[in-house]
């Protein structure tokens, strides 16, 4: 029977036995409340923060329960360290305001970097598990670390304290159930490296040479709480520090690391790359993606979940300069060979090691042989689809070739998912994602600190220009695979960086990207031409072979052809592919972006608005659209004299998917004053012209705009599928992709601008092109991006102006009612009024161009023959050269779609110069001494 009291007394001696670590806990808390002024600035409250810190930390080093401590000890470590940083830039702003990259300035971030490095190495080492492995990864990132943080984490790599042999014993004889002397001849008692889950034991077995991976004892529960651990450490100073969020990767690692302490899991995945590298090199010959690597062999008869064996390599590690040097190991190789087995990997079989680290990776320098990379430790790998292979292709191709659609289109199929509202995703993708692919070069500190500055910078100035993005993060969802794929690439960079080797990351990558999505890893060929003759004639086959010689000549990608007359087609043809990356063969249905060709469609709508009574063209838009500013006509709308030539644009310029918003950009046409008089001078409305006559059309209709165009337009000419002004169906696989290399294109005008004939009005537009070409506009990107065009969230938006996906036979169906008077060809319906479409080549006072010009009509571009054509030809081209007319004397009409955008649409005006030669028909004189170039829609976009 317990004695009176007992109770009382055990919770005086509790109380007793625990008041350090109850004071631990207040000291701590108050410590992080503490903290938090720090980021907001308080005096001394710091200092103070560290001390209570300290002081908890100090009082922790009395508790005997392990997980505790190690949990206390992550977030004190953790606290102080933030702390330190925060002070010194609160001193370093404070005694070099004008200079923090001063000698005196860089010492003192010297002296903070080394004690927070050995710091950092102290607390992985002594927590173990998976804090180790936080080493291993730091250590690799030679390319954003100081120095001091990479050369005291490497230890990290294999230098982790050992386990008492006792334990490593017990689990082998525990896993075997035999003693350890029945197992191995020889067990040499020292390990050859220790790390977070297991050591490594070099021993004998039937006379060979073999290493044992043994697992660390209780290691599960020490694992499952240090996930927790940093999952804590990592959201907190994501809140704290916005810039370092690294949740994306620890919510992966999470899911990936249990799968680390299983052998046998980890043996199946040695043997499935090792497979497959080898079937690689024995498949491919090519030396843009051949490489050497050597893999470990496993003993299947001692193999279990917590102990593996295989064969032993003598090899050294990859990060040892000194041997490096001694063996005259040719370094630049050595990477190539490592960068293309992870390239292989990742590209061609979806299935990588993720967690790489220099510590894994070992050099095998025989005298006499080239050294080769032997691969280790395979517990953490990664399998990814074939869709996220591909989006990882395109990812690559878009950083190699400055494609910024392509590049958003990539992030999309990995399953990045950004916020439309953030500038950052308009104007800087494409800067980030080559910094991600960036060339190895080693930096110093001065050098790390001036790349921050510059960022924040460009963050300040994002901020100050798009008030919507204030607080966003521009990243609404960052995938899984995405994380690992990035920790590859920083492996292979910081690797290239640590032994100051320049490697041109992207060179090494590319190859298997574009093999990856051509569906072949053998020996380069080039893409096939593929052709369909919808209408077998004379004309189609010269267009056919003129189409293949300007995709060998590298002027076109994919195209298709149709041309009517008297209401017959005369030929129709579908040849190339739809993007540069693929063999996908363009066909007749397939749908091209024809970018200012949609005009013309939009202005059909206005036209059936007028004749309907709803509308007059000499009336006031504000009689119909109250909210409507500017005093202009709706003629003047249609023969952009308006003076809204720039309305919308400052709204476009700082955030490029405001396209995407209908009713905001309705709004901006309402609230724009006119840059001109309206009616005192021609402009080209290249954006504004669509929302203000769609908006017009939906205001005097009460129809939406596209419902509108489907039912008076599209639907009775039955092209409703192959002529849409936003896609009804984005995902749609049978679009061509747009295709623009803005550096070929300049150097492309630089060789023009070099040529003496190159002289009088083409000339001069030339150098004007190119000037716009190499321009700051250029730089900023908007040059370069007709091919935003491209983006899912684009593709599907209503631009009237510029975002009509159509078929080169629906473009032509269009201007064969035209040319047959407003009459629908083959029946007897009519879509407009003869007298209606008089006026559509009719010029006003101020739109009078000579014979080298194209003018305005009524809602589109005429081309004359010579300055006194009477009738002269009208349609609407698009920036690239797809183009779509006819040539009411010969009822005559025509379409062609492009994909591979150029300045001087030189392909397209070959095509349309052979088109009427063949048909006799008198050359237009915008077709000749080189074409025509439409320098008003380049300014504009610029």
């Amino acid at each position: 029977m317990a004695r009176p009291g007992f109770a009382s007394s055990i919770r005086r001696w509790a109380v007793f036995k625990y008041w350090k670590f109850y004071l631990s806990m207040v000291a701590f808390l108050a410590g992080m409340a503490l903290l938090v002024a720090v980021g907001v600035g308080y005096g001394v409250l710091p200092v103070l923060a560290v001390l209570s810190v300290s002081a908890g930390a100090f009082v922790l080093n009395y508790r005997t329960n392990s997980l505790l401590r190690r949990r206390l000890t992550v977030y004190k470590s953790s606290l102080i360290a933030f702390a330190d940083y925060k002070l010194l830039r609160r001193k370093t702003k404070r005694l070099f305001p004008d200079n923090d990259t001063c000698p005196e300035c860089l010492e003192m971030w010297e002296e903070v970097n080394t004690r927070n490095a050995r710091r950092a190495y102290e607390v992985f080492v002594s927590l173990e598990g998976l804090w180790i492995k936080a080493g291993q990864y730091l250590s690799s990132r030679a390319d954003v670390l100081p120095d001091v943080f990479i050369m005291t984490l490497s230890k990290c790599q294999d230098e982790v304290p050992s386990k008492d042999l006792d334990d490593i014993r017990e689990t082998i004889e525990s896993e075997f159930g035999r003693p350890l002397s029945s197992v191995f001849e020889f067990f040499d008692p020292k390990p050859l490296a220790c790390a977070s889950i297991a050591q490594v034991h070099r021993a004998t077995f039937r006379g060979e040479d073999v290493v044992v991976k043994v697992q660390h004892k209780a290691i599960k529960e020490v694992i499952e709480q240090d996930l927790e651990n940093l999952r804590r450490i990592v959201s907190w100073f994501a809140w704290a520090e916005p810039d370092f969020d690294f949740r994306p990767l620890m919510n992966e690692w999470s899911k990936e690391v249990p799968y680390e302490l299983d052998f046998i899991h980890e043996a199946e995945n040695l043997r499935r790359v090792e497979r497959e590298s080898l079937e690689a090199v024995r498949s491919r010959k090519d030396l843009g993606m051949s490489f050497k690597a050597i893999f470990p062999q496993v003993y299947d008869e001692l193999l279990t979940e917590k102990v593996l064996v295989m064969n032993y390599i003598d090899g050294f590690k990859v990060s040892d300069i000194k041997e490096l040097d001694a063996r005259k190991v040719d370094r630049v190789a050595l990477i190539q060979d490592i960068a293309r087995a992870y390239g292989n990997q990742i590209f061609r079989f979806g299935f990588f090691n993720a967690d790489p680290h220099p510590g894994n990776i070992l050099v095998v320098a025989e005298k006499g042989k080239k050294a080769t990379p032997a691969l280790l430790d395979f517990g953490l790998t990664k399998e990814i689809d074939e869709k996220t292979q591909r989006g990882f292709s395109k990812l690559v191709l878009a950083a190699a070739d400055g494609d910024i659609s392509m590049l958003l289109n990539s992030l999309d199929d990995v399953g990045v998912k950004f916020n439309f509202n953030s500038q950052i995703i308009a104007k800087e993708s494409l800067k980030m994602t080559k910094f991600f692919f960036r060339d190895s070069g080693k930096r110093k500190t001065a050098q790390l600190k001036e790349e921050k500055a510059k960022r924040k910078e460009k963050q300040k100035e994002i901020k100050l220009q798009d008030d919507e993005s204030l607080g966003r993060n521009p990243v609404d969802a960052f995938p899984e695979s995405l994380v690992f794929f990035q920790r590859t690439i920083f492996l292979i960079r910081g690797l290239a960086t640590l032994l100051e080797v320049h490697l041109q990351y992207l060179d090494l990558l590319v190859p298997f990207a574009k093999s990856n999505l051509r569906g072949t890893f053998q020996i380069d060929k080039p893409f096939p031409f593929p052709r369909t003759i919808e209408v077998q004639s004379q004309l189609s086959a010269k267009l056919i072979n003129l189409a293949a010689k300007l995709e060998r000549d590298g002027s076109l990608t994919g195209c298709q052809i149709v041309v009517w007359q008297n209401g017959q087609f005369l030929a129709e043809i579908a040849c190339g592919r739809r993007d540069k990356y693929t063999e996908n063969a363009v066909t007749p249905s397939t749908l091209f972006n024809v970018y200012s060709c949609t005009k013309a469609l939009t202005a059909m709508a206005l036209h059936r608005c007028v004749e309907m009574e709803l509308v007059n063209y000499s009336d006031y838009i504000h009689q119909h659209w109250p909210r409507f500013r500017t005093k202009c006509t709706v003629e003047q709308v249609l023969r952009h004299t308006s003076g809204l030539q720039n309305a919308g644009g400052e709204a476009i310029e700082k955030n490029f998917f405001s396209v995407c918003n209908w009713d905001r950009m309705i709004r901006l046409m309402e609230e724009a004053d006119p840059t001109t008089a309206p009616g005192s001078e021609e402009s080209y409305h290249y954006l504004s012209f669509g929302w203000i006559v769609g908006g017009l059309v939906e205001k005097v209709s009460k129809t939406p705009f596209r419902e509108f165009v489907r039912r008076e337009i599209t639907g009775p000419l039955g092209i409703v599928d192959e002529m849409q002004i936003g896609l009804e169906d984005p995902m749609n696989e049978n679009l061509a992709m747009v295709c623009f290399d803005l550096e070929g294109e300049k150097k492309k005008m630089k060789r023009k601008l070099g040529r003496a004939a190159l002289t009088g009005q083409l000339g001069k537009r030339m150098k004007d092109i190119h000037e716009l070409a190499n321009s700051e506009a250029a730089e900023k990107g908007l040059m370069s991006n007709p091919t935003m065009f491209n983006h899912i969230s684009v593709k599907e938006a209503a631009i009237p102006a510029a975002n009509g996906h159509f078929s080169a036979r629906a473009l032509a169906k269009l201007y064969a009612t035209l040319a047959n008077g407003g009459v629908i060809p083959g029946t007897s319906k009519r879509l407009l009024k003869a007298e209606t479409v008089a006026l559509l080549n009719s010029f006003s006072s101020v739109s009078r161009p000579n014979a080298q010009e194209a003018g305005y009509g009524l809602g589109l571009q005429v081309f004359r023959t010579d300055a006194d054509d009477p009738a002269p030809v009208f349609g609407h081209s698009g920036i690239g050269g797809s183009l779509g007319g006819c040539d009411p004397r010969s009822k005559t009409a025509f379409g062609l779609t492009l994909n591979q955008l150029t300045f001087d649409h030189g392909a397209g005006f070959e095509i349309m110069k052979l088109i009427f030669d063949a048909l006799g028909l008198q050359p237009l004189a915008a077709f000749n001494n080189g074409g025509m170039i439409e320098r008003n829609q380049l300014l504009a976009m610029a």
